[in-house]
């Protein structure tokens, strides 16, 4: 591993998008007293993430059956209309959102 300004300018980038995935999690999310569950569910979320590093740098098991999981796990074709792959995705997010907020309104 080369450690330049690459790698610098990698680990800000990677960082930032941990940093603001956690906080819109904590944000959308959480209410009193589930802060620390939130946390907990979005730094599990980024766990894969962190694998996917780790396998580049240490390509052995149990890392090479993760990524093998990993692989199938993601679509194997291309996007063609990446516009499509974005507004699916925001609607996911607003369909979850508002089942959550239903459910802790719905349990309060």
């Amino acid at each position: 591993m080369k450690y330049d300004t690459a790698l610098l300018a990698d680990a800000i980038t990677i960082g930032a998008d941990a940093a603001l995935g956690i906080a819109l999690a904590l944000l959308l999310f959480s209410a009193r007293g589930s802060i620390a569950l939130v946390a907990c569910g979005a730094l599990a979320a980024i766990l894969p993430d962190v694998l996917q590093f780790a396998y580049t740098r240490f390509p052995h098991e149990p890392l090479v059956s993760l990524q093998t999981f990993h692989r199938w796990a993601h679509i194997s074709k291309g996007i063609k209309q990446p516009i499509l792959g974005i507004v699916s995705q925001v609607i996911f997010l607003v369909v979850i959102v508002i089942a959550v907020r239903t459910v802790a309104t719905l349990i309060k």
